[in-house]
């Protein structure tokens, strides 16, 4: 499993699920239990 970055862990809730595929814009927040598959895009 990839590593994550700092920012990365501080912005994404330790219960969520999240694809190392999925594309994610700055400073987006994860919370409680979200799951995010391939393929997603949040920007």
């Amino acid at each position: 499993m990839p590593s994550k970055s700092t920012a990365q862990t501080e912005l994404q809730h330790p219960t969520a699920l999240v694809s190392p595929k999925a594309r994610l814009g700055n400073n987006v927040k994860i919370g409680p239990y979200t799951i995010i598959q391939d393929n997603s895009n949040s920007r």
